[in-house]
């Protein structure tokens, strides 16, 4: 089970979604390359402190894999 924020920008404690596992909440963060280092750190270390787990997400170069 998982919940999702439909605002395009959060503030740095808040993640893209929430993903509920029996373990507690993990935090779901999608990362187009728009955010500079020292957001991405801040963001992650928010989440480290409210979430029992990250999950990023980034697109890539080479695309899908094949």
């Amino acid at each position: 089970m998982w919940r999702v924020s439909p605002r395009p920008r959060h503030p740095v404690e808040e993640p893209d979604g929430v993903w509920l596992t029996s373990e507690g909440p993990v935090a779901l963060e999608y990362d187009a390359g728009a955010y500079a280092r020292a957001r991405v750190r801040a963001k992650g270390e928010a989440f480290a402190l409210r979430f029992v787990g990250q999950v990023w997400g980034a697109p890539s170069r080479s695309g899908w894999p094949t």
